[in-house]
């Protein structure tokens, strides 16, 4: 069982912690309720995984980080760089309304200005109090998860994920835990000691506070079923919830690319690979990935090779990794840069922007931990130079010379 929370601001509503939350609203749930049944089907599964090593293979652990922290900082701009990030991909809650939503946003930006007034919110609240920084939260409280989560709290109501159910106050706090948890992994990095968190509408509660239930409960079933079999691993909820989500990823891809029961989702290639080098032309700001054949003739057309970025499969091996996307090629005739992508929708934007399709890179999957692909294409951009792909290892010195990070396109997999 988890430990009762030693929150100042939740002591002094009278609101119960979340764990103490989720126990609560999962014995007086009516509408959502548990299957043990599957619970426990779902652990054993897990566990078999566990025990052939799936902790060890192919399998990201969440750090509570952003993929932003990818790009190093000093302690103090680290933690106002999380503390932004969380503000920029904060959920947004309205008040609930029966029937069917009269609007649906289809735009990939449709949030962005919401984004944008939540930060404002947010960092004019540090202007006021904290002098412009979350660091000085940090050091307020001494580097105290827990008393940091209450001046959070107290001072930044848009992480008061809380609401009334049954008369009880009860709370969730995703966002706040997972904006105090990545304080604690920054500290933790930079060697300062602090303890890290482990990690309305009635039947909205319900249902959050139910699947809350299920991964403490599979967690607790798992780790049982461990130590049965003698094996000296253990896992948190965490680890639980990561399983259950690249399941689903792996169901979903199955169910997209019609693939059958046969078929298997997340091995690793190890043939129909094409190596990669990045190129680019600094007389037209041309950004190229290419295979070897293409990369020579780039270099007699004036471009500069850069070396080997990876490997990417130069046909679908959906049989064996159910994660594979095609990686298409697009060309700017504004900026005379070419642009790999995999994502459908921006694809459709670009071309209704304006690019040209050319030639096909190759199968890639979306991320790191996918079909064993460890190597992550970074996306940057600077004004008038347009979009560049690189590998991480060129990230930091293209960030100093002013490009912005824009996220990571794909996954690759190593030279060697």
């Amino acid at each position: 069982m988890h430990a009762e929370w030693n929150c100042d601001y939740l002591t002094r509503n009278n609101i119960l912690d979340p764990w103490a939350s989720v126990n609560y609203i999962a014995e007086n749930a009516e509408d959502v309720k548990l299957h043990k049944e599957k619970l426990e089907e779902a652990a054993k599964k897990i566990t078999v995984k566990i025990i052939n090593g799936a902790l060890k293979t192919a399998f990201v652990r969440p750090s509570g980080l952003h993929v932003f922290n990818d790009v190093t900082l000093p302690l103090k701009d680290a933690v106002d760089r999380w503390c932004f990030i969380c503000a920029m991909s904060f959920s947004f809650w309205v008040d609930f309304m029966p029937g069917e939503p009269k609007y649906m946003i289809k735009s990939p930006d449709g949030l962005l200005w919401k984004g944008t007034r939540a930060v404002m919110v947010r960092f004019n609240q540090l202007i006021k109090k904290f002098d412009g920084s979350f660091y000085n939260c940090v050091k307020k409280v001494n580097n105290d998860p827990m008393q940091l989560m209450s001046l959070v709290l107290e001072n930044f109501p848009c992480f008061r994920d809380i609401a009334i159910y049954k008369g009880q106050k009860v709370s969730f706090l995703l966002k706040a835990q997972l904006l105090v948890l990545g304080v604690g992994v920054l500290l933790d990095e930079h060697g300062i000691p602090g303890e890290l968190f482990t990690y309305g509408e009635p039947s909205e509660v319900e249902m959050r506070a139910v699947a809350c239930k299920c991964m403490q409960l599979i967690t607790e079933i798992v780790n049982v079923e461990l130590e049965k079999a003698a094996e000296t691993i253990r896992v948190d909820c965490l680890d639980i919830d990561s399983f259950v989500d690249m399941d689903r990823i792996w169901s979903v891809a199955k169910v997209q690319r019609a693939s059958s029961d046969s078929q298997t989702c997340g091995g690793i290639p190890t043939q129909g690979f094409t190596c990669l080098s990045r190129l680019y032309n600094f007389r037209t700001k041309d950004n190229r990935l290419a295979n070897t054949t293409v990369a020579t003739e780039l270099e007699r057309a004036g471009f500069t090779n850069f070396g080997q970025v990876g490997k990417i499969l130069s046909h679908n091996e959906s049989s064996i990794c159910g994660f594979l996307q095609p990686v298409k090629t697009l060309f700017s005739n504004t900026l005379m840069t070419t642009y790999y992508i995999m994502n459908e929708l921006l694809y459709a934007q670009r071309i209704a922007d304006g690019y040209e399709t050319r030639t096909q890179l190759g199968w890639a999957v979306p991320g790191v931990g996918m079909c064993g692909a460890t190597q992550k294409i970074y996306e940057l951009y600077k004004p008038h130079d347009g979009i560049i792909q690189v590998p991480e290892s060129m990230l930091s010195q293209l960030l100093s010379s002013g490009y912005v990070y824009q996220g990571v396109s794909f996954a690759i997999w190593p030279v060697s």
